[in-house]
């Protein structure tokens, strides 16, 4: 058993540990935009092109960020943080008319083409620190964005968001510490996933002698502070209890490639900022209730060709959940009030 060594290792954990920073990307860049409107002037479409980690001082405006969504094709990660929004009024903004666009702003299509209904995906970007004083998040903003994780807000006072600026089953919302309320409470950020910390990602390959808490330890990472979680290798189930009792902030976890055969009850009950969960890839049983109350999971969970039970209620609560798709045609007993007594079943088969 492994539970010995995790009561030991979460006792050391509680002293604390920094959690570990990004590192730097080879093909990052740093720019001070001296004038509004001139980015694409301080280097070539090529060299913009190759920019993965971009990180912005001075002043821009609509002009700036259609060339971000245009040119910086394969931005990654985005820091505007320092940076000031000033208006601008013309046709060569991110609209591709005449519009005004007001200051301290994300404009409407930053990144997502004017065409609402079919855009091009910006796929690439997958996290967007804004500026201190940004007001407002205008439509489409982030729309087509599908792999954007993570979008570090640093004002404590909500920004104005529209309804359809970004899509709260893709994004995680981070916010300055004890300012959750602050964001929670105003209109169009209730159905986000908001925590008031720094991101932290955690990637953990375990072998029968490793365990969850002491390989997190390694690392200098507190389990409660765990957001984005990809784990690997031999997770029994005193792994899944740290999981379960400790990861009260968990956004993301990827446990395709772990060995893990059962998902027991309770696993991820509660999990309200839960938003993305890849399943083992030989999973047998989905237990009682283990997705209960995960309000913000979705739009869509695939479930491994291996499985062969769900228990009684697993996703009930789940109210974000369209669809429950299983890959394969093994599963042969299924529980009760699957989504819930008075909720339609939204299990389908792929074949």
């Amino acid at each position: 058993m492994k539970i010995t060594k995790i009561f030991l290792s979460l006792l050391v954990i509680a002293m604390g540990f920094p959690t570990l920073a990004m590192g730097q990307d080879k093909n990052s860049k740093a720019i001070f935009v001296k004038k509004p409107g001139t980015l694409i002037s301080e280097l070539t479409l090529a060299e913009a092109k190759n920019v993965t980690h971009l990180t912005l001082t001075g002043k821009i405006n609509a002009i700036d960020f259609k060339n971000l969504r245009d040119d910086f094709k394969n931005i990654e990660v985005l820091d505007i943080s320092a940076v000031e929004i000033r208006n601008y009024v013309g046709k060569k903004g991110t609209l591709d008319q005449f519009h005004v666009y007001t200051a301290n702003s994300v404009p409407s299509h930053a990144f997502s083409e004017q065409t609402d209904y079919n855009p091009v995906p910006r796929t690439a970007l997958k996290k967007v620190i804004l500026p201190l004083g940004l007001k407002s998040i205008d439509k489409f903003a982030f729309a087509n964005c599908p792999n954007l994780e993570i979008l570090i807000c640093t004002g404590g006072e909500a920004p104005s968001l529209t309804e359809n600026a970004l899509s709260p089953q893709r994004t995680a919302i981070f916010v300055p510490a004890g300012c959750r309320e602050n964001y929670s409470q105003k209109k169009n950020w209730e159905h986000f996933a908001i925590i008031d910390s720094e991101p932290v990602r955690a990637s953990i390959i375990l072998d029968k002698t490793d365990d969850l808490a002491n390989e997190l330890l390694k690392q200098g990472i507190q389990p409660k502070n765990v957001n984005f979680l990809t784990l690997s290798g031999q997770a029994d189930a005193d792994d899944l209890k740290i999981i379960r009792d400790y990861m009260t902030n968990l956004v993301y976890i990827d446990m395709r490639n772990t060995n893990t055969a059962e998902i027991p009850e309770y696993t991820f009950a509660q999990k309200t900022n839960l938003l993305t969960v890849y399943l083992p890839d030989n999973l047998k049983t989905i237990g009682l209730r283990a997705f209960d109350n995960c309000n913000k999971l979705g739009p869509t969970l695939l479930l491994p060709a291996s499985l062969t039970s769900i228990g009684f209620g697993a996703f009930i609560n789940c109210n974000s959940l369209d669809v429950v798709q299983a890959l394969g045609n093994k599963i042969t007993a299924i529980g009760e009030n699957l989504f819930g007594q008075d909720s339609e079943n939204r299990l389908v088969y792929a074949n």
